[in-house]
């Protein structure tokens, strides 16, 4: 925190917090801050108080973010034994079916041949929902924690008189007063320590997004 004359060189003309979220909290919020250096900044200054937080390092550091980083990396080495086993399988497969090509008429030997690239192709398919349904699963567990993350931070503006709350990595320069990071993660690890990581309801999203856009293709092409 400090005065705005004082306080730092800003990258850009714009003001952004939180991802392009500016927390602006009305000027009449000056009076009931508590803190007397905050009303001595407001007063030798133009009168706004701005604080700065390093977002990325609290999605990144904290107990919650953390969690979510745990949980992709323990999902994505299930996935991968999952497919691991699946090539080996499907391996032998084809060697089998190369293997007996002499001993099968030719339609018998196309037939399986077709049925072995159906799996193949099932395979594919199979490995791109659990990595669409991982990507979507991360991305609304990083959502919950941005959006609890922005919480506090209102409630830090609240609470302390700021003004404007500008993320980290929009300021080019600023003084250690000024960053509230600290305070944000210390409340954030208390009250949100984890998130799920919701593999279940992600894969269920997919399935009904890749349900609707192959109904709309089968429409397009009748």
């Amino acid at each position: 925190m400090m005065q705005v004359n004082k306080m730092a060189v800003l990258a850009g003309a714009g003001v952004v917090v939180l991802a392009g979220l500016a927390l602006i909290v009305g000027p009449s919020l000056l009076s009931h801050a508590t803190n007397d250096a905050v009303k001595a900044q407001a007063v030798a200054g133009s009168g706004h108080v701005i604080a700065v937080i390093d977002a990325q390092a609290v999605l990144n550091s904290s107990k919650a973010g953390k969690s979510i980083q745990d949980q992709l990396a323990t999902q994505r080495d299930a996935f991968q034994k999952e497919f691991s086993k699946m090539e080996r399988d499907l391996g032998e497969e084809e060697k089998k079916l190369v293997a007996e090509r002499d001993k099968l008429t030719p339609e018998k030997f196309a037939e399986k041949r077709r049925a072995f690239e159906e799996k193949l192709m099932d395979a594919r398919r199979l490995a791109q929902r659990r990595r669409v349904s991982l990507e979507k699963a991360s991305a609304d567990a990083y959502n919950k924690l941005r959006g609890r993350m922005t919480e506090i931070v209102a409630e830090q503006a609240q609470a302390n008189g700021y003004d404007i709350v500008l993320t980290r990595q929009n300021v080019v320069l600023a003084e250690k007063e000024m960053d509230i990071t600290g305070q944000v993660m210390d409340k954030l690890n208390k009250d949100f320590p984890d998130v799920k990581l919701d593999i279940s309801a992600a894969e269920k999203a997919v399935d009904t997004a890749l349900s609707s856009a192959e109904k709309s293709n089968t429409s397009l092409a009748e």
